[in-house]
């Protein structure tokens, strides 16, 4: 079946509120066993839409939903200002099967009308100069929730009040030729989360946002229970962020495994690559960590990376709760050229070191002033996020608390650099490091 919104009732003025007449075309269609709900070329205003199973929500050329949602606090919630309502979104669903949302149409979240506060001159708290948030967000524009059969693709999203799409305990997924153009001082406005999902394909899509591009994530405790974010494969890519251009872990204790990232182009970034296993919880940005996950059986290959840092793992060590059992294992890096300004860093935990870390055909090549303020010993947790108290990691790798790191058959290139850059490979704190065939170029110290 094949229904058009305009057929019942839904306005193109960019200023009616549609919700009722979308939802009803929507209703109408799934009544019959489902199909296609058509959005033609136009502008219409709408609230939050709720897709039933078999539904694909098709956009045609020329469409466009402008967001009217508002702030509306979780009712569940027990504390007087959430920052988030994981109920609501722009559009999605739970616990259904076979959805799409696909077509050549746009989604405006028009976040800076409700749910930013625009004042460069105002620093947020936590995540330095972004535009300030305010409570209460919709935490995913497009979220499904325990669906299955979940297709998303060659839609445009634009200004979301927090993430562009988040994905929570669904199952076979595909993400395909979808645009992001969030704001680079956006808070919180990752392009997509996929959070406790298994079997997921994510594939030529090309990212602007302020926060990470794509996240791998396993918040069990948002889910209610425990389920891996596994299966997972992200090609064809470009992401431009000012946060993490990739990132596994940070939220969540569930099991991240079996995740193959390629043929993507990741530039502009902060972290090139970040995999988190915990942060303390006395950090503010701490959350829903409690052991932490394990991260195993990842292959990064065939990228391109131009970033502050071109790699950051992190496990820092847990001050106040049972101690963190999660780790990282079994991570392989293949065939990566990348430009950076500093020094990569891999620290694992006393207790739960990193595990068997290879790297092989990595060609980086460092530029940048470092400044003289460095320390022989990173800090110990180490700040999130690179925000160190001096210039930088001044080595191409920082390994603390690791067993079996190995890299091989490379190249390292100091260009256009100035400062107390360092020219040791790796400076190891408590780490096995194994270097073979790295070739270094213009190190620093050499004769000119």
């Amino acid at each position: 079946m094949q229904c058009n919104i305009l057929d019942y009732g839904a306005i193109p003025d960019g200023i009616s509120d549609s919700t009722a007449a979308i939802q009803s075309a929507i209703d109408a269609c799934a009544a019959q066993g489902g199909g296609r709900v058509t959005v033609p070329a136009g502008t219409f205003a709408s609230d939050m839409i709720v897709l039933r199973d078999n539904i694909e929500f098709h956009f045609e050329a020329g469409s466009k939903i402008l967001s009217l949602l508002t702030p509306v606090p979780d009712p569940d919630l027990n504390i007087p200002d959430p920052t988030q309502n994981t109920k609501r979104w722009l559009i999605g669903g739970v616990k259904l099967k076979n959805v799409a949302v696909t077509g050549m149409g746009t989604i405006d979240g028009r976040a800076e009308i409700h749910f930013w506060n625009k004042n460069d001159g105002l620093e947020h708290p936590l995540y330095g100069q972004r535009f300030w948030p305010r409570n209460h967000r919709p935490k995913g524009m497009i979220h499904f929730r325990e669906c299955e059969g979940v297709v998303i693709s060659d839609v445009t999203l634009i200004d979301p009040p927090e993430y562009n799409i988040w994905l929570l305990g669904c199952d076979t997924c595909r993400i395909t030729g979808v645009i992001i153009r969030a704001d680079l001082k956006g808070p919180n406005d990752d392009g997509i989360d996929i959070d406790c999902c298994s079997n997921v394909r994510i594939s030529d899509c090309d990212v602007i946002c302020g926060d990470d591009g794509i996240a791998i994530k396993s918040d069990i405790h948002e889910l209610g229970y425990d389920k891996a974010c596994e299966n997972i494969t992200i090609t064809n890519c470009r992401l431009f962020t000012s946060s993490d251009g990739i990132r596994l872990g940070y939220e969540g204790d569930g099991a991240i495994r079996r995740i193959t990232v390629s043929n993507c182009v990741i530039h502009n970034t902060m972290i090139g690559i970040s995999l988190m296993v915990a942060i303390s919880p006395d950090d503010g940005r701490g959350i829903n960590i409690y052991k932490g996950p394990v991260i195993s059986d990842i292959l990064f290959e065939n990228l391109i990376i131009d970033s502050f840092q071109t790699f950051n793992f992190q496990h820092p060590k847990n001050q106040t709760t049972e101690p963190i059992r999660g780790y990282m294992d079994r991570i392989f890096f293949r065939n990566i050229t990348a430009t950076a300004t500093r020094g990569s860093f891999l620290g694992g935990a006393v207790e739960s070191p990193i595990r068997h870390i290879e790297f092989s055909d990595v060609n980086i090549t460092f530029s940048g002033h470092m400044g003289t303020d460095f320390l022989e010993k990173v800090p110990d947790p180490y700040p999130v996020w690179s925000d160190l108290p001096f210039s930088g990691v001044p080595w191409p790798f920082y390994v603390r608390n690791a067993e079996d790191v190995v890299i091989r058959d490379s190249r390292i290139e100091w260009s256009d650099c100035d400062g107390a850059w360092q020219s040791e490979i790796a400076k190891c704190e408590n780490a096995n490091v194994t270097v073979e065939r790295v070739a270094k170029v213009n190190p620093p110290g050499a004769a000119k």
